[in-house]
């Protein structure tokens, strides 16, 4: 792993490879506690990975309406919960403060599928992986 960090260019196969060990790791990730997690820590490790390929040219990172809609719900979202987290039970804000990190990694998955080309044929042998762990657990 500390041999990826230090190479900062990815190739889209790595991208692909560094999710599938993700997906087919789920059972370890379970057994020792860290399936809440890991996808939030993979998307970001792939995320910021992405950024530092681009941080000379970062206006060639290609940005939709529907990014900069689903960042306005994001900041939206994170004022409501700042304003009424004096209110609110403490159980909820954390759940809301869950809820919101989905929010948050999704726009971050929907910025790197719209930039990184995957193909057809890596999308079906990760939605395959993704389906035998979904019948097996």
């Amino acid at each position: 792993m500390w041999k990826m960090m230090n190479n900062i260019h990815m190739s889209q196969d790595q991208y692909h490879k560094t999710i599938r060990n993700v997906i087919l790791l789920i059972p370890l990730w379970w057994l020792i506690g860290l399936k809440p997690l890991i996808f939030h820590f993979t998307v970001l490790y792939l995320f910021l990975r992405f950024i530092l390929q681009f941080k000379k040219n970062i206006w060639l990172i290609k940005v939709t309406f529907a990014h900069k809609l689903l960042f306005s719900f994001i900041l939206i979202y994170s004022f409501s919960l700042i304003i009424n987290s004096f209110r609110a039970e403490t159980e909820r804000i954390i759940g809301s403060i869950y809820n919101l990190s989905y929010w948050i990694m999704g726009l971050l998955i929907m910025i790197l599928v719209q930039n990184l080309y995957f193909g057809k044929e890596k999308i079906i042998q990760l939605s395959k992986v993704s389906q035998f762990h979904n019948c097996s657990f």
